[in-house]
């Protein structure tokens, strides 16, 4: 004898109910690999699933609906993208997962492989959400949303949202009552040509690894009867345990053959149609084949029992036999088939269970319910062809089934959209849609397409119906401007007063979004003049409506002064007074007018700072700086040594040097280092500048012979070596890089040596300025790839360095 199973199990999101099984006697054994297929009866609902794929691209497209949270939990981040397309190849992906975690809930196939294995070769991006329980796909649709999550409870959220994805195909199953929903994502579209959605009901192979089978089951118990007895067993089958099978399932009802065979057949007997028969007392076991494992078994006891007579009439024949003859006869239950049922009229969707009243007769007699008969409805709520079973009871036995309509609603009605006022975003207001009474649920009983909803003027909604209600509505709405007192106006600076009127940028932003004067706005000044408070008034158009205003402040200038650069300064030995050119803008203000100035550090060599103080119109201060540099000892004046008499010893006769009318200081202004100064001859002073001067000078004086030695013949010409000066030129000169390598925008100072006490000047020049420049201290700067010749020239010496820039 062959079976199959015939097991039924409910389940539902929040608690499931099944039917209680056996456990098998195993005695020792062990559960092999499964080498066939795991077969279940499951049923499609792919009409319903494909009618997420619009919610699905409504929420990726959503100005206000497409955020995720990021990591900190403290920031909602856009995820706005485009519309996926549905591809039939990830949707065949979908429905074969659905299968399988009806058997074993998770990413991981029963198979043990990974989910992705289930795709086609071709996708370089993929993603799987899955659910269980949920009885509609705008139900699992909402769960999968994950709004009140954190980012951690976001995962499926953020697949229905990823850019990275494309495509995407929807699976649904209802097996033992319980319903399974996947979303497989890809990259890309490997089939977009449209199918019938299959909602049949099917038995798949499913692949499922031997490890993830836990247990085999029986509804099968031991069976005791009498000789002569009947015991009907069509309705045993098998189930099975797996691996992450989902909580509501009790036992996973399978549709694999199995067979049945009694041990001793004299005791009992098996027949095609699963009655076993009671032939003689004693203990036999029947046999039922496992498909995953060792067959086991359950046991037959029969037991003796009184034998019941054929003849059960009494027919007396009066005439022929003395006496009477009593015997019994059975009276049968009659089927409820025969008996009739009133017509049950067509009905209107109400979105709850039907039960209509009907009457049942028999032989013209109206029969109880609850007596003769229970009533149980199948497929009364929806729309379409609903049944009603009867099942006999008391005098009647078997089922009868009966028909109705349920058809949809004719008087919808939607309600009228109040005027809704601009955002700067896709309005979308809540729709009221009515069966009667009634208010249906959007997404479950019809959508809502939305068009010209951003911008003031007239909306347009569409209502088409989904489920149980067909065609469509349309209905408009006002989008009305928004008063402008409600976008934000950043505050404007104070200006500085300049004589003409001032009309600053004015930044307004409604909603992050800022808005374009001339479209959204228009702006007039007042008293935008003279320093003081001026106002801005801004009027809304477009979009925005009425008036609001913002005011600034007029301002005495300084903030915006520019005093010009000033250029190094030789020391005088008394302060030094540059005169500053000061601009307001593009207007040269007047000294002693519009500002005062004053000086410190202006002397001594360093660093000397000009402080501009406005004045009359103007306030506040600007200040600028300007380098003091040391004075050339060639410049300063130096007087006669007179001739020394030759003592023997070194002579250093004091040195009179005068700048500007002022006597420079030994050790403080110079430094005197003497040589050939003992022997009678030319006496030399080299001269080092020291502080406020610089450079070299050479002094000599004259050493002449005691008068007891003296030739006075020989010094006629000696003056004219008198106080010569020796002025020292660039001789030598290096650089400290002759090749530098430069990103744009970077800067690298060349550093020049030459010769002690040279008095010549050093320069720099480029020869591509716009690659590098090189300011007159040798600070060279890059300004865009290529490559420039920096030329160092100090008196008859020239050196190069070559500079390379980069990007």
């Amino acid at each position: 004898m062959s079976k199959r199973n015939k097991w039924k199990q409910i389940c539902s999101m929040f608690m499931a109910v099944t039917m209680i099984f056996t456990s098998l006697y195993w005695g020792g054994m062990k559960v092999s690999a499964a080498t066939p297929p795991v077969k279940i009866k499951v049923t499609y609902g792919q009409t319903e699933a494909r009618t997420m794929f619009a919610d699905i691209n409504e929420f990726r497209t959503s100005d206000t609906e497409a955020w995720c949270w990021d990591k900190t939990d403290s920031v909602r981040e856009s995820w706005r993208t485009t519309e996926l397309q549905y591809d039939y190849a990830l949707e065949r992906v979908a429905m074969k997962r659905a299968v399988e975690i009806a058997l074993s809930y998770d990413h991981t196939r029963p198979n043990g492989t990974k989910c992705f294995t289930a795709y086609p070769s071709g996708y370089m991006a993929e993603g799987e959400n899955i659910a269980a329980g949920y009885m509609s796909a705008a139900k699992v649709f909402n769960g999968w949303k994950e709004e009140n999550e954190s980012y951690g409870g976001q995962g499926h959220r953020r697949n229905m949202l990823s850019s990275n994805f494309k495509a995407v195909g929807i699976g649904h199953v209802v097996y033992q009552g319980c319903h399974y929903w996947v979303q497989e994502f890809g990259d890309k579209v490997m089939d977009g040509t449209a199918s019938a959605a299959n909602d049949s009901t099917q038995i798949e192979d499913v692949d499922v690894s031997s490890s993830y089978i836990t247990a085999v089951k029986t509804n099968l118990d031991d069976v005791s009867l009498k000789v002569g007895e009947k015991v009907t067993t069509e309705d045993f089958s098998l189930a099975i345990n797996v691996k992450n099978q989902w909580g509501y399932q009790k036992d996973c009802v399978i549709e694999n053959t199995c067979t049945a065979k009694i041990e001793d057949e004299t005791i009992a007997s098996l027949s095609d149609d699963g009655v076993i028969a009671g032939l003689k007392s004693g203990t036999t076991k029947i046999w039922v084949s496992n498909p995953f494992g060792d067959d086991f078994y359950r046991t037959i006891t029969v037991e003796e029992g009184t034998e019941s007579k054929d003849d059960n009439t009494t027919n007396p024949d009066v005439g022929k036999y003395e006496g009477s003859y009593t015997t019994n006869f059975k009276i049968v239950s009659c089927a409820i088939g025969q008996a009739a049922c009133s017509r049950i009229a067509d009905q209107t969707y109400t979105g709850n269970a039907i039960q209509p009243s009907f009457t049942v007769t028999y032989n013209n007699k109206t029969l109880v319910k609850g007596t003769d008969y229970t009533v149980s409805f199948k497929n009364n709520v929806n729309i379409g062809t609903a049944t009603v079973i009867i099942t006999g009871k008391g005098n009647f036995e078997g089922n009868k089934e009966i028909t109705f309509k349920i058809t949809e609603p004719s008087d919808i009605s939607v309600d009228e959209i109040a005027d809704q006022t601009y955002t700067g975003f896709a309005l979308k207001p809540e729709v009221v849609v009515k069966a009667g009474t009634k208010v249906l649920k959007k997404s479950v009983d019809y959508y809502v397409y939305y068009r010209d909803n951003t911008n003031v003027g007239t909306a347009t909604a569409k209502i088409t119906g989904r489920g149980n209600y067909k065609g469509s509505y349309t209905t408009t709405f006002k989008i009305v401007p928004c008063a402008i007192s409600q976008v934000t106006i950043r505050e404007i600076a104070d200006k500085t007063y300049s004589g003409k009127k001032i009309e600053p940028y004015i930044k307004l932003t409604y909603k992050n979004k800022s808005l374009k004067r001339g479209t959204d706005y228009t702006v007039s000044y007042d008293n935008n003049i003279d320093v003081g408070t001026a106002t801005a008034t801004i009027t809304g158009i477009g979009n925005f409506m009425g008036t609001t205003a913002v005011s600034f402040k007029i301002v005495k200038g300084t903030s915006k002064i520019k005093v010009s650069a000033i250029s190094n300064q030789t020391f005088t030995g008394v302060e030094i007074t540059p005169e500053v050119s000061v601009k307001e803008g593009t207007k040269k203000l007047t000294k002693d007018v519009d500002y005062k100035v004053s000086y410190a550090n202006n002397i001594n060599v360093g660093i000397a700072t000009v402080t501009v103080t406005g004045i009359g119109s103007y306030d506040g201060t600007a200040r600028k700086t300007f380098r003091i540099v040391s004075r050339p000892l060639k410049e300063v004046s130096v007087e006669k040594i007179d001739a020394q008499e030759y003592t023997g010893k070194e002579l250093t006769p004091k040195l009179n040097l005068t700048y500007n009318g002022k006597t420079l200081t030994d050790n403080v202004d110079y430094v005197a280092v003497y040589s050939s100064n003992i022997e009678p001859g030319n006496g030399v002073v080299k001269v080092q500048g020291k502080g406020n001067f610089s450079g070299q000078r050479t002094v000599v004086f004259k050493i002449k012979e005691n008068s007891q030695s003296s030739n006075s013949g020989d010094n006629q010409n000696d003056n004219k070596n008198d106080n010569k000066d020796e002025t020292v030129h660039t001789t030598k000169m290096t650089l400290n890089k002759i090749r530098v390598t430069l990103k744009k925008g970077k800067t690298y100072h060349l550093k020049v040596t030459v010769n002690v006490g040279s008095v010549d000047k050093i320069t720099f020049t480029s020869s591509d300025k716009k690659v590098a420049t090189v300011s007159k201290n040798g600070v060279i700067k890059a300004k865009k790839a290529g490559r420039a010749r920096i030329t160092v020239k100090s008196g008859k010496r020239t050196k190069w360095c070559w500079v390379i820039v980069k990007k």
